[in-house]
């Protein structure tokens, strides 16, 4: 497995997964289709298997939307938040109860042609916050281009 040292601490922790963000795949573009692919390390561990994945898969809307759920979920403390990646590569989705505890389900795949790896955790609504400052961070660096973003910030 590569070292990932090197990348620091992570832009967003969803309890094992850890997402680094470190330019957009194509800085120049500033139309909302080609402008907002992020290069993107999602790296996702739990006993037993070390899953890490590079590449352009993530988009600043996706982050957005997802950033945007994720406060309505740590508000109401039930529906989801869904972090849900046109590419095959990641979907991660939050499930609220009304106790405070939050069923963390993550798919993580390298190669979506030969293998697929998903991750089942448990975290309380107080990491909440964690993650939507992490979107927000993200989106200060990589702001949406071209437009609103494909569903809003507001939308679910």
């Amino acid at each position: 497995m590569a070292d990932l040292r090197h990348l620091g601490e992570p832009d967003i922790r969803i309890a094992g997964l850890s997402l680094w963000m470190q330019k957009r795949e194509l800085p120049e573009a500033r139309d909302r289709w080609d402008g907002n692919w992020l290069q993107t390390t999602a790296y996702c561990a739990y006993p037993g298997a070390k899953v890490t994945v590079e590449g352009p898969f993530l988009r600043s809307d996706e982050i957005q939307v997802f950033g945007a759920q994720c406060e309505r979920l740590h508000s109401a403390l039930v529906g989801e938040a869904r972090l849900e990646c046109m590419e095959p590569y990641l979907n991660v989705l939050l499930t609220g109860n009304s106790r405070g505890q939050i069923s963390v389900e993550i798919t993580l795949t390298p190669n979506h042609l030969t293998q697929s790896h998903q991750f089942h955790d448990q975290i309380d609504q107080s990491y909440l916050p964690a993650i939507v400052a992490g979107c927000i961070r993200v989106l200060e660096r990589f702001p949406f281009v071209g437009g609103e973003g494909e569903s809003g910030a507001n939308s679910s």
